[in-house]
């Protein structure tokens, strides 16, 4: 009865630090789809993003399992397969970790306590190390494939560990039959094989296991996982993703899929750095493995000591700065493995560190010694305890995903914004975030990324779906030319398209740019009843804005750094506002658009500009002293502004030398229709006395064209 309680008490961490650590994920989970590589999963699980590539395939079929549920949205259910992932990868490490190094101790009947003590905190330090090292708990709390890779690879770790203690040849078999799904599933099983393979030969020989059956099993079962390879790559013939790539046969799919992991393998570790990586992470891991057997059991060794004490040290400095080993990568983000590697390496530290004073025997029996040895090893153990303990606070505010409900909130809006049009045009960034908000709403959206022109892959996915034959061809030139195309010869693209992108394609194509919330939609005219409505719809949705804003925890919240671009656009599109009403006349409504544009994003500086011209030309603004006083603390900055940046970042600024300037940057670009119309609106808007010289630089324009 004794032992069944202790082997309980040994086991109950493990479940005990998975649940916390699932907590901790839930509790730090992305609202929707997080931006960036976990919304293009998202989006290629809800195919309304091409899949190019049979990557992560056995994640791919359990997020396609996992995302039928019909609990939920499907980027929140993804987001819980995750933290699941996560929670089960740290309980199953503790599980490792464990049994490695209770297997490892030779175990005395006088000695039996203190190995499971030291197998306990050995689990109990890596499983803490793992679940809040912050690359872990970043794929964790929100959709990504690396939480249910590393749960792979732990599992399957676990089966050879239990092959290891109960020596039954059938969970040889399984593991080997487990290893070939997952070197399908993860790059990273292709590196590791050889020691795996290596040590089960030695482990089949101690045995006496080791013959030409076994073998032939093993061979026959790691086959059968590998077989899933050409599983994939039939179900991935005839995808979309199939035809956008270009793929010329069923076999040059496989070939590229071992091409693909070859590549993760090769260009996992940073072109400079890559060998401090490896110092601070993969030889500190061999060499606890090298030395555990020996370590573990009494050795005495001064020398052993010594390389404990640089390994302990290396193990720390990653766990406590973690954030300048990322910045190795250069905005990559970084393998799992050295951390996984790490967090094991970790858990061996704090039971050697607790096993070493028992080496310490007294001969003499003196007992102040005896009562030392016994208390000494938890005293060492501790401090690095307390450190992996700390790793939640220190860890959270780089890890937290929650932010990721302003971007989602942000494109709900551009969804709502459309009004119904099929077409986004954009230059990147959140596409498959909006494209997923739409897909979640019922809404069809198509999205043309402007930044994806030079791409071939790109620009065929894009071709397939532009109305005309004409448009097709001109994608393969050059998106924007193509767009310019379309909104000139089109008489229904106002009806089809709106631009989250520059506004000024709307004006290349003779139409006047009408803002809407958060997009820009083109018309071919704007009479009084159209400006009154614009303007009472916008108040309302700025109202809503600010209702959202405090929902979402406040203005700090939504001016992070995922939510800061969504307020400069949306400040933006009210300062495009307040230009188009007061080209219709409408001063006072313009200078209301240009103040609300600066509450939602005070650093406008079109918007500040705006109001400063608007002032100086006569407008009796109550606000005119404090306008102009922090015009001054902008001119004392030492940083300049270009007026094309200033456009496409805050919005027009409406002066003659402003719209001229943005008409010689569109035509040294070599959109000669788009600076054409530019110049035009600096001639509408100047004096009597500049007419003439903004008519020559048109005349100019013209005899180049």
């Amino acid at each position: 009865m004794k032992a069944l309680a202790k082997q309980w008490l040994d086991r109950l961490p493990g479940p005990i630090l998975g649940l916390a650590a699932f907590a901790t994920y839930w509790a730090t989970l992305s609202v929707g789809p997080f931006p960036g590589h976990s919304a293009r999963l998202v989006a290629e699980t809800l195919n309304v993003a091409p899949k190019l590539s049979p990557a992560n395939p056995v994640w791919a079929a359990v997020a396609w399992a996992f995302a039928g549920l019909p609990a939920g949205v499907v980027s929140s259910r993804l987001n819980v397969l995750s933290a699941l992932c996560g929670g089960l990868a740290v309980w199953l490490m503790y599980h490792v970790v464990s049994r490695s190094v209770f297997l490892t101790i030779d175990v005395r009947e006088d000695s039996v306590g203190r190995s499971r003590l030291a197998a306990v905190l050995a689990g109990t330090g890596a499983a803490l190390f793992l679940a809040f090292c912050r690359p872990f708990w970043s794929v964790a709390n929100r959709a990504h494939s690396g939480s249910f890779d590393v749960l792979l690879l732990l599992a399957v770790t676990s089966v050879y560990l239990a092959y290891a203690e109960k020596e039954r040849p059938a969970i040889a078999m399984v593991f080997a039959f487990l290893y070939g799904m997952g070197t399908v599933a993860y790059a990273a099983f292709i590196p590791l094989a050889p020691l795996f393979g290596l040590h089960l030969m030695f482990l089949l020989w101690r045995n006496e296991q080791l013959n030409m059956k076994t073998v032939l099993g093993l061979v026959l079962c790691a086959a059968l996982g590998l077989s899933l390879y050409f599983v994939f790559a039939w179900h991935f013939c005839g995808t979309e993703g199939y035809a956008l790539r270009g793929y010329g046969s069923y076999w040059q799919v496989i070939w590229y899929t071992w091409r693909d992991q070859y590549w993760v393998i090769t260009r996992s570790l940073p072109k400079t750095g890559w060998l401090i990586v490896m110092m601070v992470t993969i030889v500190p891991w061999v060499t606890c493995l090298v030395v555990a057997r020996k370590a573990l059991n009494d050795e005495r060794d001064w020398s052993y000591y010594l390389l404990h004490v640089v390994v302990t040290g290396l193990v720390c400095a990653v766990l406590l700065n973690a954030s300048w080993l990322a910045e190795l990568f250069r905005g990559r983000r970084p393998p799992l493995i050295p951390y996984v590697l790490t967090a094991s390496a970790f858990g061996y530290l704090a039971a050697y560190w607790l096993l070493l004073p028992f080496a310490w025997r007294s001969s003499d029996g003196n007992h102040r010694l005896i009562r030392l040895r016994n208390w000494l090893g938890l005293l060492v153990v501790l401090p690095g305890m307390a450190i992996v303990a700390a790793a939640p606070v220190m860890n959270l505010a780089s890890a937290d995903a929650r932010s990721a409900s302003t971007v989602n909130a942000y494109a709900r809006m551009i969804v709502d914004s459309l009004d119904g049009r099929q077409w986004l045009i954009t230059n990147g960034g959140l596409d498959n975030n909006v494209l997923i908000a739409a897909a979640e709403n019922g809404t069809p959206v198509k999205v043309l990324n402007l930044a994806g022109s030079g791409r071939p892959i790109y620009t065929r996915y894009v071709s397939d779906s532009l109305p005309t034959a004409r448009l097709r061809n001109l994608a393969g030139v050059g998106l924007a030319p193509m767009l310019q195309e379309w909104l000139e010869t089109d008489p229904a693209a106002p009806a089809s398209v709106a631009i989250l992108a520059d506004p000024d394609f709307w004006v290349g194509a003779g139409l006047v740019v009408v803002p809407n919330h958060t997009v820009f939609l083109g018309a071919k005219d704007l009479d009084p009843t159209d400006a009154e409505r614009l303007l009472t719809e916008h108040r309302s949705f700025w109202s809503s804005l600010d209702a959202r804003i405090r929902e979402l925890g406040g203005r700090e919240a939504f001016d992070g750094p995922l939510g800061g671009q969504a307020l400069r656009h949306i400040s933006k599109v009210a300062n495009n506002l307040g230009v188009l009403m007061q080209d219709s006349g409408r001063t006072n409504d313009a200078f209301r658009c240009y103040s609300r544009a600066r509450e939602i994003c005070p650093g406008n500086i079109s918007s500040l500009l705006n109001q400063t011209a608007m002032i100086r030309g006569g407008f009796p603004a109550k606000d005119a002293a404090s306008i102009d006083a922090e015009l001054r603390e902008l001119v004392k900055g030492k940083r300049s502004y270009h007026l094309w940046t200033l456009a496409r970042d805050h919005g027009y600024v409406r002066t003659p030398g402003a719209f001229a300037n943005l008409g010689w940057t569109w035509a040294h670009s070599g959109q000669r229709g788009l600076a054409a119309q530019q110049l035009r609106r600096a001639m509408a808007v100047s004096p009597t006395s500049g007419k003439a010289r903004t008519r020559r630089m048109l005349a100019e324009l013209y005899a180049d064209m």
